[in-house]
């Protein structure tokens, strides 16, 4: 069984520190046999990250990663890209490329609004934020073009609980059904323990 992590931000990304170096030799010491690094790609203009992504300096530093610890950890060169359908020109031209190994879609931004915002909390109810989030997911979904769905269930992470309607349960059954088809991976992500919630993203209504 390889023991893999595949879905890492380092500060290529807009809301990352960490330095590669330090990822992999992090990576190595935890008996990982291969770690991808998925920096932030966002085109939405309200998006912190916006604007911050340099694919050459990224590139760089995969390169330079490579030759130093290629021998001992796999590593892959991957990207998040933010809201595939709403960009999917974009998203169909960075893949036409084949300069990723592994490429994640994360839906971050629903109706004008980032999913972690208190503000759409104290206008939405939790019913309607995820009624509403799903909706945007099974378009990224429907969109395509990517290997994996990263952390369904974000707004949970944030605003720390979770509901859905009977009403609005065939959206993400349909979300699931054509990941499938696809042949598109689920992520599970385990960031929601880091923030003393007990739950991954997704967890059992999903999974």
């Amino acid at each position: 069984m390889l023991i893999v992590d595949m879905h890492v931000h380092t500060g290529h990304s807009v809301d990352a520190r960490d330095d590669m170096d330090a990822m992999c030799r992090a990576a190595i010491d935890a008996g990982l046999d291969a770690i991808a690094f998925t920096e932030h790609y966002d085109l939405n203009p309200d998006d912190m990250g916006y604007g911050f992504f340099r694919p050459d300096a990224y590139s760089r530093a995969i390169d330079e990663a490579r030759t130093r610890y290629g021998d001992r950890l796999e590593i892959l060169k991957g990207i998040e890209f933010g809201e595939p359908h709403e960009y999917p020109a974009e998203l169909e031209r960075m893949a036409a490329t084949g300069d990723f190994d592994v490429i994640l879609a994360g839906v971050h931004w629903m109706n004008g609004a980032f999913v972690g915002d208190g503000a759409l909390r104290r206008r939405l109810s939790i019913e309607a934020i995820f009624e509403a989030y799903y909706e945007a997911v099974y378009r990224t979904v429907m969109v395509g073009g990517f290997d994996v769905l990263a952390h369904v269930d974000l707004p949970k992470r944030y605003l720390g609980e979770w509901a859905m309607t009977p009403a609005a349960a065939d959206t993400p059954d349909a979300m699931l059904a054509e990941l499938v088809r696809a042949g598109i991976a689920l992520e599970i992500n385990t960031s929601p323990l880091r923030r003393g919630l007990d739950e991954c993203a997704p967890d059992l209504p999903i999974l």
